[in-house]
Parts: structure tokens; C-alpha cells; sequence
């Protein structure tokens, strides 16, 4: 495997949830939650510093602590806007007001350079301090839009769990804890399907007389947890994720009528849905490794020409069985489907403790896990051969991670309060150490990386000198 020189940094929150605005300018969010617990909810923007290894923070929002933290989030580049999933006061979601979207804009600018090159103090000024200089001219301001309402989610122990912008930034996609799926145009915000009752008989017939198959999206789901939505790269699909099943549906509705009035809406006071979902394929959870069922935690369609013709999903198998260290054992694989005939193609044993966030690059050549054992690793999207694996990233499971939009970045976080900033190495680096052969070649650069290189030289030695005496000194 590959060396990456990462680096960990303090957030003082739990973060739940992390985006990219550019390249080396992140955005998070997350916090304590409703209550009194002095720990503040908030979304923050910060510009990554290499040199420094740390993280300059460009703006903070402080949230209520009367409501929820933010629990899921996404990022819309093209409209400079992010969106968060957080519920009202527990009051007020009983009475049924809940507007769970928050809806944030961000402004970035970086600042032109009219120091002269040649100022004595300029010219002495050490790498260092340029690093700083430059870090210096960049600005970000949040500043809080509006709150809109979707799904009904009253009970207060549910949420949006999961928030996705479409790749042409034109639909948002949600989903929660009690398993309402929705859809929606963005910026309007209006709903896409209709997810209220059941399909009339006509327009049962009518999805029949297409070939077509027609649901209710939340009914799909049967009130089970979400933990995952994406949409494809031509945006015409989007995956839900359950425990149980993935469900893939046609982003365009079907409605019984021909026309085509069903375009997007760009009033915002037009709510009503557009149509029905369509069902493409529907994946029950496959029997991989363990005892008993096997359960899905996520599915991301691939990206560009290096993999948009497939589908990535995580299973985390069921407990070994038995007694003892084994007992502990539950594995987790990444496997890679295609996304036009829906077959199996490839399946990656990743970790023997449950994947728990998951995430593909842009360019669709890296695949990136964040696992209940601490660790974080990347996989070559083609082959699912590991690439780089950080053995202990955090000191609690990874909540989310995500790739920045050259690909050559990756961040991963956690409710233990911190952020792992991940370099992907250059191209080069990790062919050659895909093709590097010898016993110490999976050792990557991690917190135990120079103790378990220490362990091993001693094991092969030790095991050099058995073998001397055993067999060569007579």
C-alpha cells in the first residue's frame, strides 16, 4: 500500500456530517444536540493548511442548542448554497411544525495579491509565512436562508438522516430514521413523487401498459432507518439504502398523462408531486461471510469513465457465532455491481468490524470506508485492491468522509470531536506500491505503522535465527 502524510485536527464538536466548497476548503457540521450540554451545534468553514498540518477556520455558525444538532448535510456548489437536516424544538415537531431543511448560503473569495516582489521584508519572508499569507486571502461568510418543511417527521427521536444533491445540483434527495424517502427540484423545493396513498388503479394500468413499475417510495422502506441516497452520474437514477434493501428509482416520475407539463417547476409555491416513482431494480441483502442475514450500509453509484456504469454497496455481514475473540468478528465487504444488468461483478473483504461511512471520488477511481474498528482505507475503484489503509484515524467510529473534488483529497471525521485529513497519493505512487512485492509492504503510515514495522523485522529475524540453527549450523 501506499504512504500518505496525514494528519489529524481538533473540531471541539462531534461532527456528524463533512462537505467540500473547493478543493482544500471544507465545511462540517454537527454538535451536541438539543439540551444543556454545552456543547454547541454548529456549521463551520475552514481552509486545510498542509504546511501547518491544521485547519484554518473561515466562519462559524452557531446553531440553537434548543433544537437538534445537524445530523446530515450536502453541499450545492453550483448555487453556493448547503443544505442541513435539523428538526425544530421537540414542542414544536409534536404540534406538527417541523421544517427539518435548513438552508444556508456561503460566499468565498480569495483575495488578489498586489504585494510587490520587491520589498526587502517580503523577500525574506520564510515559506512559512507565505503559507500564512496566502491562508489569509481567502474569505467566507454562512449566513442562514430559510427553513422549509419535508416528509412529516413529528417524533422527536427521528430525523433526517441522510441529505444529496443530484450532480447537476437540480434535485435534493432526503431520507430519515423512520424511513420516508423524498425527492425534491432545487431550488423550488417542490416534491417530485407523490408519496401519499396508494397508486390509483389507472395509473397502475397505465405504468403496466409502459412496462414500468410504479411505488410509494416511504412505503418501499416499511418505516425501517435510511442510511444512504445517491444519484448516478446522468442524474436520470437515485438509490435509497436500508439495512435490508436498496431500492433504485428513475429520478423522472410517471404520470398518467402524456404531456409534458411534468418539467421542473420553477415556482416555489407549486407543491404538489409531479408523479409516481419508478422501481428500476430492487437488491435485498446478499448473504456474504457470517451467520444469518447480511445488512447493507451503503450503495454509491460510480463516477466519470472509470466506473459510472457501476454500483458500489457495503455489507456488513452478521456475527461470526462462537466464543471468544471470533465471536467479535463481523465482517464488512465492499462489492461492485453493474449498474445496467444489475449483476454481481466483484466482492473486497474490507474490514472484520462493520463499515460505517462510505464514499466514491469524483473522478471515479477511488473508493474510501471508514470502519467500527478506527480505520480508514481507500480501494481502487476498478479492481477493489486496497490503495492506503490509516489503522487508527479516530478514537471513535468515523461518522462520515469525503472526497474533494480533484480526487486527490480525502477527509473523514467523528463524534470523538476531530477531522483526519487525508493526501491521496499521486498516480504514480500508488502503482508502484500496488506492485510492490515483501512482508512489509501493507504497512501503512499510521499511529501504530512504526511500532508493528519494529514487531515484524524482529519476528523475521528471530525467525532467521531459528532457521540458521535449526538447519545450517550442524
Amino acid at each position: 500500500m501506499a504512504r500518505t502524510q496525514h494528519f489529524p485536527v481538533q473540531a471541539k464538536i462531534p461532527i456528524y456530517s463533512v462537505g467540500f466548497i473547493q478543493d482544500d476548503v471544507i465545511v462540517y457540521s454537527g454538535g451536541g444536540g438539543a439540551g444543556r450540554s454545552g456543547v454547541t451545534n454548529a456549521v463551520v468553514a475552514a481552509r486545510v493548511d498542509f504546511q501547518t498540518q491544521s485547519i484554518e477556520k473561515l466562519d462559524e455558525l452557531k446553531l440553537s442548542r434548543d433544537e437538534d444538532a445537524p445530523m446530515a448535510m450536502s453541499v450545492n456548489t453550483s448555487k453556493s448554497q448547503l443544505i442541513c437536516g435539523i428538526n425544530n424544538t421537540a414542542d414544536e415537531m409534536k404540534k406538527g411544525n417541523n421544517q427539518p431543511i435548513r438552508i444556508f448560503d456561503y460566499s468565498l473569495q480569495e483575495a488578489e495579491v498586489t504585494e510587490k516582489s520587491g520589498s526587502t521584508n517580503d523577500e525574506k519572508a520564510s515559506s512559512a509565512d507565505k503559507g500564512k499569507a496566502k491562508q489569509e486571502d481567502v474569505k467566507m461568510e454562512l449566513h442562514f436562508a430559510k427553513a422549509a418543511q419535508s416528509m412529516q417527521i413529528q417524533d422527536p427521536e427521528q430525523y433526517i438522516k441522510v441529505a444529496a444533491f443530484s450532480p447537476n445540483g437540480r434535485m435534493l434527495a432526503l431520507a430519515s430514521t423512520d424511513g420516508q424517502v423524498a425527492l425534491h427540484r432545487y431550488p423550488a423545493l417542490s416534491p417530485i413523487w407523490d408519496d401519499a396513498g396508494e397508486p390509483s388503479s389507472s395509473a397502475l394500468a397505465a405504468a403496466e401498459a409502459k412496462d414500468t413499475s410504479i411505488s410509494i417510495p416511504s412505503q418501499d422502506f416499511e418505516r425501517s432507518e435510511l442510511y444512504d441516497a445517491d444519484f448516478s452520474h446522468s442524474n436520470t437514477q437515485v438509490v435509497f439504502t436500508s439495512s435490508s434493501k436498496l431500492v433504485v428509482y428513475a429520478t423522472e416520475p410517471f404520470s398518467e398523462s402524456n404531456s409534458d407539463d411534468a418539467a421542473s417547476p420553477t415556482d416555489e409555491s407549486t407543491r404538489s408531486a409531479e408523479g409516481y416513482a419508478q422501481t428500476i431494480q430492487t437488491i435485498k441483502n446478499p448473504a456474504l461471510g457470517g451467520k444469518g442475514p447480511c445488512s447493507f450500509r451503503a450503495a454509491r453509484f460510480g463516477r466519470g469513465e472509470a466506473s459510472k456504469e457501476k454500483l458500489f454497496t457495503v455489507v456488513n455481514a452478521a456475527p461470526a457465532g462462537g466464543r471468544g475473540p471470533k465471536a467479535k468478528i463481523r465482517k464488512s465487504f465492499v462489492t461492485a455491481w453493474d449498474a445496467d444488468t444489475w449483476d454481481l461483478i466483484e466482492t473486497r473483504h474490507v474490514s472484520d468490524r462493520p463499515v460505517t461511512v462510505f464514499d466514491v471520488s469524483p473522478d471515479g477511481k477511488f473508493l474510501a470506508y471508514g470502519s467500527s474498528d478506527l480505520s480508514i482505507g481507500v480501494l481502487d475503484a476498478k479492481t477493489l485492491r486496497p490503495v492506503l489503509k490509516i489503522l487508527h484515524a479516530h478514537d471513535f467510529p468515523p461518522t462520515c468522509l469525503k472526497f474533494n473534488p480533484a480526487s486527490n483529497l480525502l477527509v473523514s471525521a467523528s463524534a470523538d470531536n476531530t477531522l483526519r485529513v487525508i493526501p491521496i497519493p499521486a498516480k504514480a505512487l500508488l502503482e508502484k506500491a500496488a506492485s510492490a512485492g515483501g512482508a512489509l509492504a501493507f504497512i501503512s503510515e499510521t499511529r501504530m505503522g512504526f511500532y508493528t514495522t519494529i514487531f515484524l523485522s524482529l519476528l523475521i529475524a528471530a525467525l532467521a535465527l531459528w532457521f540458521q540453527r535449526q538447519y545450517l549450523i550442524r
